[in-house]
């Protein structure tokens, strides 16, 4: 057969299976809702008879059979997805096989499975067939599976066998288990496949699964222990709450995509999941369980965070994403642990003493729309901050306790946004101080945590300006000392960011070279890191100065002390002129770089950095007339 005449066979198949395709996706009359899709399914069985490749053979088996599935005929549809299976993916067959139950012995059941779950296969797939194999293993999933969930538990009419009830219990459990397994494995496909949304919902369903069979331990514990003596009894405890450190670990990875990923309400739910399973554990529990607390309320005060950081986006004018709806799974996961608290809460005689204390809940950022509703969010996030705050102590955790203090004060930065009264807004900025100046007053060692102290530097700098400016707005006077002295702190810890990226400045520095004095006389006097950087690092170098510039440049003091004001106007000229000496010494670097990599990095500099560069320019011509009015005329321009 010629070129011309495959190329002809092959698109007669791609139109004659669109076309099938085509008709199922048309809506059927209500009278007969599976018309269109029984039409379909004899146009593919017709193609089936035509002159096709194994692979175009597998791909109609695969539709033909999806569209049995859909017109609730599984046993057409088993053979037809065994037959696409059987040369797209034969491992895949062989593991699908496997799970087929022994109706003769439960215990033997049991025995298959955990046998199997210890020797899942390895899927190799070739990329042409990709698509095709992960539409036959979602199918096998929802195949054999699916119904795992609809077995009655119990048989009221045989309810004197109590022996048979135990069997079919085992039973049940260990389908339980192969689910679960299962779901597990089609995450770890998606996964290799580069789709982390599909990896993590089949992770979620993982996880809702576990979850159900932890709940149901928990509540057949008593029970059992009762029964047990007191060593049976502990090591029970022990095996259930190495079972949930484990499910809370992992729920907390999944957890961490979803943030990452804004997906906030199924992060809200398996964190709500985590809190449960945690809740039962023992006042004086292990320091995994301590810490998986923790992590639990960071996580929860991260996504109050965000929540209100969107609302202050979306008031802003900025666009913000819509927030993806539940997903079925985590719907299932909420209603298993809605029973279960109701359920519980029926019965607890202390369920008044575990009231008193708020749970947390997500708030979605369309319903934030005024302070008081951004106050409820801030109180939950806070709330969070302080229980992890507890765990997360300086000494010894002293990375997660600066991340708490700075979410602390983040929060209060976003509830600034919606307050109109400017007192209280200082007063709000001045708490964001409170939280974060301790960082810098425990003298941590720079070199070790030379980035943390960086973040807190510029923060507090940052905050310490954004103070000055909210006095001199209200009532400021050129010799407003209050006002000023939030300036100074502000230069002050510029400054302090600014030395940290240069090594030599650093204690217990073996170099004998020291930094530049703090305040920069001319710009030829600066110079780069000794150790390269990125657009992206630089820019952050660049910001110190650029801030140490404006902060200066603002500052004014009473018409008596007019040689202070000099002074720092002077600063702040030097500072503009170091930005620029900078930009020059670093374009200088790029251009000696090979491959063209340097001048991409210039520009990209450039592009991170325009706006400031441009004030820069401006500013350096424009400060040196501003200082002359001053010490000539007394004219403050």
């Amino acid at each position: 057969m010629s070129t011309l005449n495959a190329e002809e066979v092959a698109a007669d198949f791609r139109s004659r299976l669109q076309r099938a395709l085509a008709v199922a996706a048309e809506p059927s009359p209500d009278a007969e809702p599976f018309k269109n899709h029984y039409a379909a399914r004899d146009l593919l069985q017709a193609l089936l008879t035509s002159s096709l490749s194994p692979l175009e053979v597998a791909i109609v088996q695969a539709k033909l059979g999806a569209t049995h599935l859909h017109v609730e005929e599984p046993h057409n549809a088993q053979p037809a997805l065994e037959n696409a299976a059987r040369f797209l993916a034969p491992e895949l067959l062989a593991f699908a096989a496997g799970l087929e139950d022994d109706e003769q012995s439960a215990q033997r059941s049991k025995s298959d499975v955990d046998a199997l779950l210890a020797a899942l296969p390895h899927v190799r797939i070739d990329s042409e067939r990709e698509a095709h194999a992960i539409d036959i293993l979602a199918r096998y999933e929802a195949l054999a599976l699916a119904p795992a969930d609809d077995v009655p538990r119990e048989d009221e009419e045989n309810e004197e066998n109590n022996d048979e009830e135990e069997d079919e219990e085992a039973a049940l459990a260990a389908l339980r288990d192969v689910r679960a397994h299962t779901n597990f494995y089609l995450a770890q496909v998606f996964g290799a496949l580069n789709l982390p949304g599909a990896s993590a919902q089949f992770c979620l369903a993982t996880l809702e699964l576990q979850l159900r069979a932890l709940l149901l331990a928990s509540s057949s514990s008593s029970a059992e222990d009762r029964d047990c003596d007191a060593a049976g009894a502990t090591a029970a405890a022990a095996d259930r709450l190495e079972a949930v450190q484990d499910w809370v670990k992992n729920c907390l990875r999944l957890v961490d995509y979803y943030l990452a990923a804004d997906n906030w309400s199924d992060a809200a739910v398996g964190l709500s999941a985590c809190e449960r399973l945690l809740s039962g554990a023992d006042a004086a529990a292990a320091e995994t369980v301590q810490l998986q607390r923790a992590e639990t309320q960071l996580n929860w005060a991260k996504l109050h965070h965000a929540a209100l950081r969107a609302a202050q986006l979306r008031d802003e004018g900025f666009p913000t994403a819509a927030q993806p709806p539940l997903s079925p799974t985590a719907a299932r996961m909420a209603l298993t642990l809605a029973s279960t608290a109701l359920a519980e809460n029926s019965n607890s005689s202390d369920r008044d003493a575990r009231a008193t204390e708020p749970a947390m809940r997500h708030v979605p950022a369309a319903a934030i729309a005024s302070f008081d509703a951004a106050r409820d969010v801030f109180k939950m996030g806070m709330r969070a901050c302080d229980r992890a705050k507890r765990v997360f102590v300086l000494d010894g955790f002293v990375t997660q306790h600066v991340r708490v203090r700075q979410l602390e004060s983040a929060f209060y930065k976003r509830l600034v946004h919606f307050e109109r009264d400017r007192k209280r807004q200082v007063a709000m900025h001045l708490r964001r101080l409170a939280l974060l100046t301790p960082v810098l007053d425990a003298e941590l060692n720079a070199a070790a945590y030379c980035a943390l102290l960086q973040e807190v530097s510029y923060e507090c700098a940052e905050v310490a300006a954004e103070v000055f400016d909210l006095k001199r707005e209200r009532k400021f006077s050129p010799g407003d000392d209050k006002a000023n002295a939030y300036a100074l702190k502000a230069v002050h810890w510029y400054q302090q960011y600014v030395l940290l990226f240069y090594p030599p400045s650093l204690p217990n520095s073996s170099s004998s070279e020291q930094h530049a004095p703090p305040f920069v006389k001319t710009g030829a006097a600066v110079r780069l890191p000794s150790s390269s950087v990125s657009a992206h690092e630089f820019r952050s170098l660049l910001l110190g100065y650029f801030g140490l510039a404006r902060v200066c440049g603002r500052l004014q003091f009473a018409t008596a002390h007019k040689d202070k004001t000099v002074l720092f106007w002077k600063q702040s000229l030097a500072y503009h002129e170091a930005v620029l000496e900078l930009v020059r010494q670093f374009e200088r670097a790029q251009a000696g770089v090979a491959g063209g990599a340097g001048a991409d990095e210039a520009a990209a500099l450039h592009e991170l950095f325009d706006a400031e560069l441009t004030i820069s320019r401006e500013m350096v011509e424009l400060l040196p007339e501003k200082i002359n009015q001053l010490v000539y005329n007394d004219k403050l321009l």
